[in-house]
């Protein structure tokens, strides 16, 4: 009868153990999935940040390049026909790339999170190749 009470305490004991360590799964599975939901969010928080980020930059370099046009269009009513014609010719280049920098933002407005390093770099280099492009026609 002991070696019977025996056994039937070692199995309850088996069983609370066994349980118990079925709730630290659980919780250890739950602890896994908010960590791996944190992640995620985090993540998505840079992801935007990067985003906002680039298109605070496309949008000030828009900004310049209506500044340049308005500039541009001043200097129009005051110059020789030949200079009037090249003013024209560097408006036409502005707005070019105005319309581009239109297109880039319209990129960043679609789902990109996929491909978002591939977007960011083209993007950037199609600023950097704006930039350049602006600092050889507008500052020799």
């Amino acid at each position: 009868m002991k070696t019977l009470n025996l056994w039937v305490l070692a199995l309850a004991l088996f069983s609370l153990a066994s349980l118990a360590s079925c709730n630290n799964n659980n919780s250890a599975a739950d602890k896994a999935a908010e960590d791996m939901d944190q992640a995620a969010e985090e993540v998505a928080d840079a992801f935007r940040t990067e985003q906002e980020e680039l298109r605070a930059d496309i949008e000030e370099m828009r900004r310049d390049i209506g500044v340049k046009v308005e500039n541009l269009e001043a200097q129009l009513n005051t110059a020789s026909d030949e200079a009037a014609e090249e003013i024209r010719q560097q408006i036409n280049q502005l707005e070019a790339w105005n319309k581009e920098l239109g297109q880039e933002l319209n990129r960043l407005g679609e789902n990109v999170e996929g491909n978002w390093q591939e977007v960011k770099a083209d993007i950037r280099k199609s600023m950097s190749d704006i930039e350049q492009q602006w600092n050889e026609a507008f500052e020799s």
